[in-house]
């Protein structure tokens, strides 16, 4: 019923009774004994839906920030230099799990950003930037396993000599 990273403590409950009591019985009883203390203006009770750590957590699952969907989805201009590839694969790799097969569009610019190699922005990089701004456009809401849920939970792997990936899911296929 709780998670804590850092300095931020996530409170989820199935019910508003259990709400109350993991948070009365539980939460603020153990910070009161430690003499701990909330900022009032940085707590956020019976939320519908939360940001953590740059994503958002809903009853419907777990979605990617828009603002950064957009920030990428917003770039007219293809990157200039070494600087602006490493930025733009920092973003992108940090909303990866939303974005299947990313790494095939990564991969190239990735092997661009090494140092010692000439800067050299080829149609190949243009495609995978283009793709990678698709790939932000349409990117699925990550939901957890159901163990109630009678469908089969997938793992699926793959490898290749410029990368492995590996996704697993629940439903009546791996597609799904």
């Amino acid at each position: 019923f709780m998670h804590v990273y850092l300095d931020d403590i996530f409170v989820f409950s199935d019910t508003i009774e259990d709400h109350e009591h993991h948070l009365n019985e539980g939460i603020f009883n153990k910070l009161r004994e430690q003499e701990l203390f909330l900022k009032a203006s940085k707590v956020e009770l019976y939320a519908e839906s939360m940001d953590c750590l740059g994503h958002i957590i809903d009853e419907k699952g777990l979605h990617a920030d828009s603002d950064k969907l957009e920030c990428i989805r917003n770039l007219d201009l293809q990157p200039h230099n070494y600087n602006d590839i490493q930025k733009f694969l920092g973003l992108v790799n940090y909303l990866s799990h939303f974005l299947p097969d990313v790494s095939a569009y990564t991969n190239p610019l990735s092997e661009m950003s090494k140092n010692g190699q000439p800067f050299f922005w080829r149609p190949l990089h243009d495609v995978c930037f283009r793709n990678i701004k698709d790939l932000c456009c349409k990117t699925p809401i990550l939901k957890p396993i159901d163990p109630q849920n009678p469908d089969p939970i997938w793992v699926v792997c793959d490898a290749s000599v410029s990368g492995i990936g590996a996704m697993y899911g629940q439903g009546p296929t791996w597609q799904t």
